[in-house]
């Protein structure tokens, strides 16, 4: 059998997952019976929208995604890596378990497969229009 091998080219991007917005995603906190808009949501972690001063850095705390008012995915622990001057909240999840990681990698993928038909879709009516 013959050796298969190549090289993938390093890329100077800081994100290690692709990242999507959802339209309507929250982030509620159970312990602090408050629910937050998030955005940029990977399968490694995503960005929390909140006042300045609500979050210290390395926190750590359960969260719960709520998409349509209805929880998605819970019982998700949350780490905050990043805190911006606007009150943006980059967290990355923690110790997550086999059923919620596929959960999340589910709801990256179909998102990004929606966008994806989204953008062949607008083409396609840009090539006939022009046509």
């Amino acid at each position: 059998m013959e050796e298969f091998d190549f090289d993938i080219p390093k890329r100077d991007n800081k994100r290690r997952a692709f990242r999507v917005n959802i339209h309507g995603m929250r982030v509620r906190i159970p312990a602090r019976d408050v629910a937050y808009p998030a955005r940029d949501l990977s399968a490694v972690g995503m960005c929390i929208m909140a006042s300045e001063g609500t979050f210290e850095w390395g926190e750590v705390f359960e969260i719960e995604i709520i998409m349509e008012d209805s929880v998605y995915i819970s019982n998700l622990f949350a780490k905050v890596q990043r805190i911006l001057p606007d009150g943006l909240v980059g967290v990355s999840f923690e110790e997550l378990d086999p059923r919620n990681e596929a959960k999340l990698d589910k709801l990256v993928l179909e998102t990004q497969k929606r966008m994806i038909n989204q953008k062949r879709a607008r083409e396609t009516n840009q090539d006939r229009n022009s046509d």
